[in-house]
Parts: C-alpha cells; structure tokens; sequence
C-alpha cells in the first residue's frame, strides 16, 4: 500500500489553507474528502495523521490536497523521481491494458484492405512486396545494347 507524507513545509502550508477552508475544521474535512476507491468520507485521525506528517494512503492524501486546493506534489514529502516513476509505471501498466482491449477491434476495423477490382478485402499481413536494394542506380548510365547483353546471364533474372 503506497503512502505519503507531508513535509514540514507541506504542513505549514496545508494548515494555512485550513484557515481559508469552509469550517475551518478537519473533522468537516474529513467528512467530505474521499477515501481509497471513492468511498465517501475518511477518520478524523487520518486528517490529524495529514497534519502531523504521518503516513497516509497516496490516494486519501492527494485528495485531502485536492480539497484544500494544494498541488499535492508540494505537500508531499517525496522526491520527484519517485512521483515521476510511480505514475510512469501507472501510465505503462494502463496503456498496455487498454491496448490489450482495443487490439482486436483495431485489427477487425482496420486490418483488410479493399482494392478496386477485387471482391474481397485483402488483410494487410497477406500484402507483401518483395524489395530489391541497387548499390548503384544503373537509370543514368548510358550503356549499348552489345554491352548490356555481353553481362547478361539467365540466372540474373529471378523475378517475375
């Protein structure tokens, strides 16, 4: 279970938007910041533990930040890196997931290729065109027919 806590000037700065805070009281916090998965509402000892620079679970205190209008990265007493590379991490796990999801109707969508004077759609990984790499483009030489067939042999022409 992943927690912060605040640092010292992060407490100094949460209690002093406690003052502009409707109430002005961390019970009425505590009743209206929402706690881990949505649930409605924390302890009053989870604000005090806020308050007092103790360990709090990361989603309560980001939304303890929210409801005091703080950007929580300021309040927390976590280095950067470590907030860059947890949302990182989320991020990564995420988008794997909905591309996991979204893979078969991507490929259903946009996986077949219609062309013009065939009946049926043709799937992208049936196209293929072989490709054949010139070290010396032969356009711009000018060579004579007598030559040209003077290098010609049967076993040069593997294509169709």
């Amino acid at each position: 279970m992943a927690s912060y806590r605040a640092s010292e000037e992060g407490i100094k700065k949460a209690k002093a938007a406690l003052k502009f805070y409707p109430n002005k009281s961390k019970t009425h916090l505590a009743g209206v910041v929402d706690g881990v998965g949505g649930k409605e509402g924390v302890s009053r000892t989870t604000v005090n533990n806020f308050f007092a620079g103790q360990p709090v679970h990361c989603e309560i205190f980001q939304n303890i930040c929210k409801a005091l209008k703080l950007d929580w990265r300021s309040i927390a007493n976590v280095e950067i890196e470590e907030i860059d590379a947890e949302l990182t991490s989320e991020i990564d796990s995420l988008v794997q997931t909905i591309r996991q999801q979204v893979s078969d109707d991507i490929l259903h969508r946009c996986g077949k290729m219609r062309i013009l004077d065939m009946e049926q759609p043709i799937e992208y990984g049936d196209i293929y065109t072989s490709v054949n790499i010139l070290e010396k483009s032969a356009g711009r030489t000018r060579s004579e027919i007598n030559k040209m067939l003077a290098h010609c042999q049967r076993e040069d022409f593997d294509r169709r």
